[in-house]
């Protein structure tokens, strides 16, 4: 039996569903061993699944199901969970969004209605083995794929943490762009696609949590799960076409994240050579989805995202310019003095050295930064052993 871990945020009223059914405990916690009972009962005729709640948690339930894919996927590839999974949750009073709600984590990794095509990921590692055919089962490059954290901040709070992160002056105006732009009708049509350029996995991490935050905040990406293509290397995307559009096909609406395969291919520089010919089939495909999918591309040189024939067909916004203001700049030094286990009495940094109304280099801050800790650790510690 194959397993994937699910979480559904439900559209009815939790408390009044678990107090109809009699699922709160005296103490006001919920019996999990009731409710757990009250679903084995609605699958009692369906020995190929199971399902277990063990949490509950800002009005959603979290739960385990377990499905027999082998023996399902034979019979009636499409009734998984639109057919059976609606009449467990219907009958239980549980309007639910559930298709677009579940969250594929652990094992399972794909499943495409109407072709049974499933892929399983094996923990720890991005390798995807397919069952049946899975057109994810010849993939050249890695896929991975993230949540986002949080759903719902406003400009305020996105805005803290931006500075407390150090991002950049760019991208802070791009954030404050977002959030003034107000929420369209449309998810789609979207204005910019985004190019971060950054050696610092760290920093382009952090980037991308807040970026695809406050995207997802004022409804300009429709589904909360980042897909991450990783290493896609351009002389094979000739093979990787079909697999690639399958896969953007699949997350209109959503964020796909794209750093490419770094490698000292000479034929680079020739644009009639076959490297070119794959790049420009694989920035075809970018174009034809660029409405419909928020684009990132990480970390990629300028010669492999600009080629000149298609410049113009997509607007690309580089986020990472290196530059903050002197006022942000304080306030990251402050905070990564407090993580050395510094208090504030003993910070001796001398601020006076950064304006406020300055531009500093990120790099710059995070040297003057190393500076004075080496000198802290000189003047405090080693000079116990002189």
């Amino acid at each position: 039996m194959l397993y994937y871990d699910f979480s559904c945020s439900f559209t009815c009223n939790v408390k009044k569903f678990l107090e109809k059914r009699r699922f709160f405990k005296e103490n006001g916690g919920v019996d999990f061993n009731k409710l757990n009972n009250y679903y084995d009962m609605l699958l009692s005729d369906n020995e190929n699944m199971d399902l277990r709640f063990y949490d509950l948690e800002n009005n959603s339930l979290k739960g385990v199901c377990k499905i027999d894919f082998n023996e399902i996927c034979r019979n009636k590839p499409e009734a998984i969970l639109k057919t059976e999974l609606a009449k467990i949750f219907c009958t239980s009073d549980l309007n639910i969004n559930f298709i677009k709600e579940i969250k594929l984590e652990t094992y399972l990794k794909r499943f495409q209605w109407g072709k049974s095509l499933v892929a399983v990921r094996f923990p720890n590692s991005g390798k995807l083995v397919n069952i049946e055919n899975s057109y994810l089962s010849s993939f050249s490059c890695g896929i991975s794929e993230r949540l986002i954290k949080k759903t719902a901040y406003n400009e305020n709070e996105i805005m803290d943490k931006v500075r407390k992160l150090l991002i950049n002056l760019k991208f802070e105006n791009e954030i404050k762009r977002i959030y003034r732009t107000g929420i369209l009708k449309n998810f789609y049509d979207h204005p910019v696609h985004y190019l971060i350029n950054n050696e610092n996995k760290e920093r382009i991490d952090n980037i991308i949590e807040c970026l695809t935050e406050a995207l997802y905040a004022k409804k300009r990406i429709k589904s909360s799960r980042i897909i991450f293509v990783n290493d896609l290397y351009i002389p094979s995307f000739e093979y990787d076409e079909y697999n690639f559009e399958e896969l953007l096909k699949d997350n209109e609406g959503g964020t796909v994240v794209i750093a490419f395969n770094k490698n000292d291919n000479e034929e680079e520089q020739n644009h009639n050579s076959d490297y070119f010919k794959s790049l420009k089939m694989f920035w075809n495909m970018v174009v034809k989805y660029k409405n419909k999918i928020q684009f990132i591309f990480v970390d990629i040189p300028d010669d492999i995202i600009f080629d000149r024939q298609n410049k113009n067909s997509i607007c690309l916004t580089a986020l990472s310019d290196g530059v903050i203001s002197g006022k942000n700049a304080k306030s990251y030094i402050r905070n990564k003095i407090s993580e050395f286990g510094f208090k504030n009495s003993e910070n001796t940094f001398d601020y006076d050295k950064i304006l406020d109304d300055r531009e500093y280099s990120i790099f710059k801050i995070d040297e003057l930064i190393n500076l004075w800790h080496d000198n802290i650790l000189k003047k405090e510690i080693f000079r116990l052993y002189n």
